[in-house]
């Protein structure tokens, strides 16, 4: 009993199942990816708490307290949870048509967000609603993956370039840095030349140095020694010194309803998102995520925002390219990236506070071209166009209309193009290996053996309502092409499943083959498809189903029978 409870604990706690088990071989792997995302992470939670309207150090309050949440309940090695552009900019647009007395009571809302937000994720998990993740194919990640990486890319455009208040979709993005390519900062762009050169060339020199976070400590003692500012180039700026305090969320003097539809969307995105993401990053890992814990995981690190003045949090997809990029081996990269904001917070606020944006948009860029998998691309394209066109939608879908969008497209057009293939499911003439017992395919064996007088077809999917009148149709007209049949033979090895409504068509078959002289029987039925067929007072008119009946059992009971 003990033990049972122990494990059920683990599966909800899983860092009390991988920390005791931890190989220290990976502590340099993962220190160092911390050590580097946690410097990313600064000045991005800084912006993304500017993005939904609270001050800045919100944003830093939410990343601590989710890191350390991920870090205990997420099954992802790689996924960093953190404040982001999708939440951020869910509460900064949704927040904006509500009235407020003041500031304060709109930071209250912002935190009241993330505590719903946590709470539907947990509610959810409770219900073990990660099965939707399922409906996610591996195509539409790969076109998740790619149009992900482009905006994000656009996103840090404006960092490289120097050009400020780009917002918006891909296009909107990359049309206002056209319009106003003008006011690009040459030194901004500079820099982030020299930037791209030192992590192109570092990478094929010093292979085991932790260049992005050796970049970014570079770049901030130059731009301490040297006049930056003075050249137009942007830094971080100010960082408040201190930890949050705990104090428990409020609604911010605005009603639940108000309040719930928007965190309903947060819901949404901050699970599609981060399981998206992790999902990616667990395939290039070759490891696997649980999608139930995930919505554990999350819900907890936006509840622990909520208590801290934060705000509302999912997977980065950015900052999740880092720790992947810089060899990150366990979540406990994401510990020690919170650590790091910790002692900024603490010691090192004035002296990161130097750190040039553009440098965070290269080291950004940098990670997130790893994304861009042309080649997974190409092979989707090569083994199935039609799969390759979703691929291309949910990129297309990101880039257009925005990343929860994107994944809603991909989903869509899978789910539809899964009901196409449904209703339209393929019937198999079968013909007997010469020499044997066994039925196989008559088009690629054509010298199988066929028994005068006798049709045998295999059903290749479950007989569901929206193909039961379209396989009936088909049957007959086999029929009826196969001069005189006398039996009629389905095999339902490939049926897994059958609903009421096949029980009513194969009735109806029944009799309306009976009625041309034509028997019906069923062979190789499964035990869920034998269930059914009982269930609807069927067995007597289809024979016997037991799991014996091969498709030559039930032809040569047939045979016997007529003979007698």
């Amino acid at each position: 009993m003990r033990i049972k409870a122990r494990e059920r604990l683990k599966s909800f706690v899983p860092v009390l199942d991988w920390l005791p088990q931890y190989d220290k071989t990976y502590l340099k792997s993962d220190l160092t990816a911390g050590l580097t995302a946690g410097m990313v992470i600064i000045p991005a939670a800084m912006g993304y708490a500017s993005l939904a309207g609270v001050p800045t150090e919100y944003g830093l309050y939410a990343a601590v307290v989710s890191l350390i949440a991920y870090f205990i309940f997420g099954s992802s090695k790689h996924l960093i949870v953190v404040p982001s552009s999708g939440p951020a900019a869910l509460v900064g647009a949704g927040l904006m048509g509500l009235v407020f007395a003041d500031s304060n009571q709109y930071i209250a809302a912002v935190a009241m967000l993330a505590f719903l937000a946590g709470l539907l994720l947990i509610i959810a998990r409770i219900i073990r609603m990660g099965f939707i993740v399922n409906f996610i194919s591996q195509t539409v990640l790969i076109g998740f993956q790619i149009g992900l990486a482009l905006y994000v890319i656009a996103l840090q455009l404006g960092k490289i370039t120097g050009i400020q208040g780009a917002s918006g979709e891909f296009i909107d993005l990359v049309v206002y840095y056209l319009q106003h390519i003008n006011e690009a900062s040459l030194a901004t762009m500079v820099l982030a030349i020299i930037g791209f050169a030192f992590l192109y060339v570092g990478k094929k020199i010093f292979k085991r140095l932790p260049l992005k976070f050796v970049l970014i400590i570079l770049a901030t003692i130059a731009a301490i020694l040297l006049p930056f500012v003075e050249k137009g180039i942007a830094v971080v700026g100010p960082i408040p010194d201190g930890l949050p305090n705990f104090v428990a969320p409020s609604m911010g003097g605005q009603s639940i309803d108000a309040l719930l539809a928007i965190a309903v969307g947060l819901f949404l995105i901050t699970y599609i998102e981060g399981v998206s993401v992790s999902k990616t990053f667990a395939k290039k890992g070759n490891y696997e995520v649980d999608s139930n814990q995930e919505l554990m995981a999350y819900g907890a690190a936006n509840l622990s925002a909520s208590f801290f003045q934060g705000m509302p949090v999912d997977g980065s997809a950015s900052n999740t390219s880092i720790n992947y990029d810089s060899n990150a081996k366990t979540q406990l990269s994401g510990a020690v990236a919170a650590l790091v904001i910790v002692l900024v917070l603490l010691f090192f606020a004035s002296f990161f506070s130097n750190l040039p944006t553009v440098i965070i948009g290269v080291v950004i860029v940098s990670s997130m071209v790893a994304l861009l998998d042309i080649k997974a691309l190409k092979s989707v394209y090569t083994f199935d166009k039609l799969e390759f066109a979703f691929a291309i939608a949910a990129m297309l879908g990101v880039l257009f209309f925005g990343l929860l969008q994107g994944v809603f497209i991909g989903v869509a057009l899978t789910l539809l193009a899964l009901l196409y293939r449904i209703s339209k499911p393929s019937i198999t003439q079968l013909g007997r290996i010469p020499g044997t017992t066994e039925y196989s395919d008559l088009d690629r064996s054509p010298q199988n053996e066929i028994t005068p007088g006798i049709l045998v077809l295999r059903i290749e999917g479950p007989l569901i309502f929206p193909n039961v009148a379209r396989v009936r149709q088909e049957i007959k007209k086999l029929v009826m092409k196969g001069g005189k049949v006398e039996l009629v033979i389905l095999s339902m090895r490939s049926a897994p499943y059958i609903d009421l409504s096949a029980t009513e068509m194969l009735a109806n078959l029944y009799e309306e083959l009976k009625a041309v002289g034509t028997s019906i029987k069923l062979a190789e039925a499964l035990g869920a498809c034998r269930d059914s067929i009982m269930k609807a007072g069927l067995e007597e008119r289809f024979g016997k189903l037991g799991p014996g009946m091969s498709v030559q059992k039930v032809i040569d009971d047939w045979l016997e029978g007529k003979r007698e």
